[in-house]
């Protein structure tokens, strides 16, 4: 993320043209508004970046404006985790907008890895992943907490299986 910052930073917009999936916006980039004579939003006014909107759902469940001993409480999130392909995202530009509202960004933030399957990552479209669920029904929820902690490296990518999972508990120190 230093390398990134080096290079130079420029501001990013709020707004983002053409992108359906993003939080919809009632405003034209000239800040008139665009709905249809219903009320309905005009595809032609784009979309506000998700993040941002993310940003208000965040705040407001942490207990702002309302609540300011919650908010004190739950913000910011304490350390704050994330997976390596957002790392960018939350540590540069999520606390810029922070930072731009007026609010502490996390003051720790932990990127982990993926969980691999044969030097692949996990995918439900390739079907090559192991159910949470599967694994704490056979193993129990302690013993799927201790073989994800005993197999699973937290700041890289870990290979794991079924096997390494039951071979991790048929190993497990005093039983």
């Amino acid at each position: 993320m230093l390398g990134f910052i080096r290079q130079g930073l420029d501001d990013f917009s709020i707004s983002r043209a053409g992108a359906t999936w993003e939080s919809r916006s009632r405003s034209c980039p000239t800040g008139a508004r665009r709905s249809g004579p219903d009320g309905t939003w005009d595809p032609a006014a784009g979309t506000v970046y998700v993040w941002y909107d993310a940003l208000i759902n965040y705040v407001t469940g942490a207990g702002f404006p309302d609540d300011e001993e919650a908010f004190a409480h739950w913000w910011p999130g304490r350390p704050a985790r994330h997976r390596q392909d957002i790392a960018r995202f939350h540590t540069i530009y999520w606390p810029a907008m922070l930072w731009s509202a007026g609010m502490d960004a996390p003051r720790h933030v932990w990127i982990h890895g993926w969980l691999l399957a044969q030097a692949s990552a996990m995918s439900k479209s390739l079907g090559n992943f192991l159910d949470p669920m599967d694994v704490v029904k056979t193993l129990g929820a302690d013993g799927t907490r201790y073989v994800t902690l005993r197999e699973v490296a937290f700041d890289r990518d870990t290979d794991v299986s079924w096997e390494s999972f039951v071979r991790r508990l048929q190993r497990r120190p005093g039983e």
